[in-house]
C-alpha cells in the first residue's frame, strides 16, 4: 500500500467531472431523454459501518425501502475485483437504480457506485461492470 492511485477504465461518453477530497473518481452519465446518472469511486478508513449500513444509506438516496442482513441478500452477489474478494450491489426500483461494487482492502473501503434513472442505468450496467471489473489499486 501506499503511494498506489487506483487506475480504471471508464466509457467515452461518460462525462468526466473533478476530482473531489471525497470522489477519487467522479462522473455523469446523460442521454437524450434527460435522464442521468451519477458514478463516483471514493474511498474511507476503515469499515464505515458494514456493508448494510451503506446499502440502506444507498438505498434511501434512491428512494427505496431499508432492509435487513436477511433481506441485503437479494441485492448482493461475489464479484472478484483487482484479485480480491468483493461485493456487487444491484438495486432497482420502477424509477431509480443503484448499482454499486464493495472492495474492503488493507484497512480502508472502496465504493464504486452509480446511481440515477432505471432505464438508463439498465442501458449502462454491462458499462459499469467493465468498469468495475478494470479497477486496480495499483499495488500488486
Amino acid at each position: 500500500g501506499g503511494g498506489h492511485q487506483p487506475t480504471w477504465e471508464a466509457p467515452e461518453h461518460w462525462e468526466r467531472k473533478p476530482s473531489t477530497q471525497m470522489r477519487i473518481g467522479n462522473y455523469a452519465v446523460t442521454n437524450d431523454a434527460g435522464e442521468s446518472l451519477d458514478f463516483s469511486i471514493t474511498s474511507f478508513p476503515g469499515q464505515v459501518g458494514g456493508i448494510l449500513a451503506n446499502v440502506n444509506r444507498w438505498l434511501g438516496q434512491v428512494g427505496m425501502e431499508g432492509t435487513d442482513e436477511e433481506g441485503l441478500s437479494k441485492y448482493l452477489s461475489d464479484r472478484t475485483i483487482d484479485e480480491r474478494p468483493a461485493k456487487l450491489v444491484i438495486a432497482e426500483s420502477d424509477e431509480q437504480a443503484l448499482y454499486a461494487a464493495i472492495l474492503f482492502h488493507e484497512g480502508r473501503s472502496w465504493f464504486l457506485k452509480l446511481m440515477g434513472d432505471v432505464s438508463l442505468a439498465q442501458s449502462e450496467k454491462d458499462n459499469f461492470l467493465n468498469l468495475i471489473d478494470s479497477f486496480c489499486l495499483g499495488d500488486h
